[in-house]
């Protein structure tokens, strides 16, 4: 007995198929959906490290503790750039870390490089934020520090718009003006200051330096300009000692040797006035030293010196003064 045998038919498993179709794509959509929950998971662990560093930051600056703080701020630039890795757009955390490189470089002035690279920074994030008042703040310091003076008044000239009796702004704006040999437009802005903010005390030195200036030669503006400032402030001791230095720097400016020896006395009148009302005002303290030395009293003027240096030990014009004397 014969048997037949029918051919057997390749038939396509649906079911089979649609399962690894359906396996694929849920895989593929489940692999894409954890890769992103881990880059936001890593992400938001970075930027509250970097909030903790800030908080470190904060305290360190309370204590004045230089060291801590450098410390805290660089942790603090080295997570959030690496948490815009991760999330370029969000321009809140853009803005810290400007402000924070912008505090690197503030809290070290001699490091160029943390100065370079607050000033590329905040230029860059500038662009993206012209408006924001802090980025504009730091970048005009910045500015200021690196010499960029064109820089920097631009930045104090769109902050005098916003911030019209801001004394800071003002003062500064003048600054970059004097830079640019522009006194008469300092003169306007430093007017403007006093008659906003007439304690200021700054701002009468340095518009008295603008009335001696080449291109205007009004002494005697100058000269109640720094009468007005001691008028104002009688009590002030930092008024007389401001005043004094003042004198002194006419003293070493002027051509005129009646003019030199006249301010020299002016200077240590002020100076003893304003030691008497403060025996700690370095200032005052500082144009003694100068003045002894000028005399050649080195004994008394390494005296004021010392003294200047207990009060003040991280300020540079002390310690300039301690090598002058040495070198005598």
């Amino acid at each position: 007995m014969m048997s037949s045998k029918s051919p057997i038919r390749w038939r396509f498993n649906w079911p089979a198929w649609l399962l690894l179709v359906l396996v694929s794509v849920i895989g593929g959509v489940g692999l894409s959906w954890l890769h992103h929950w881990q880059l936001e998971r890593t992400a938001d662990r970075i930027r509250l490290r970097a909030e903790r560093l800030e908080q470190e930051a904060a305290s360190a600056r309370d204590r004045k503790d230089r060291t801590s703080l450098a410390q805290a701020l660089a942790g603090v630039v080295r997570n959030y750039d690496l948490y815009l890795r991760y999330r370029p757009t969000d321009g809140e955390v853009a803005i810290r870390l400007a402000l924070a490189v912008s505090e690197q470089a503030e809290n070290s002035p001699t490091n160029a490089q943390l100065q370079l690279n607050a000033y590329r920074v905040l230029s860059r994030t500038l662009a993206r934020f012209p408006e924001n008042r802090e980025l504009l703040h730091a970048f005009g310091n910045t500015a200021m520090r690196l010499g960029r003076w064109n820089e920097a008044l631009s930045a104090w000239s769109q902050l005098r718009q916003m911030e019209p009796d801001s004394a800071e702004v003002l003062l500064n704006l003048a600054r970059c003006q004097v830079a640019r040999a522009q006194p008469l437009e300092a003169i306007k802005t430093l007017q403007d200051c006093l008659t906003r903010h007439p304690d200021v005390l700054e701002a009468y030195t340095l518009l008295a330096r603008c009335y001696r200036d080449e291109m205007v030669r009004d002494y005697e503006s100058a000269r109640q300009v720094m009468d007005e400032l001691v008028a104002k402030n009688p009590d002030s001791a930092a008024a007389y000692a401001r005043r004094a230095a003042f004198w002194l720097w006419v003293s070493q400016t002027t051509a005129n040797p009646q003019e030199a020896s006249d301010a020299l006395s002016e200077a240590k009148k002020d100076a003893d006035t304003a030691i008497t009302k403060d025996p700690k005002n370095v200032e005052a303290l500082l144009v003694k030293g100068e003045l002894e030395l000028r005399e050649n009293r080195l004994s008394q003027a390494h005296d004021f010196l010392e003294k200047a240096a207990t009060v003040a030990p991280d300020d540079e014009r002390v310690w300039s003064g301690l090598v002058k004397w040495a070198r005598l």
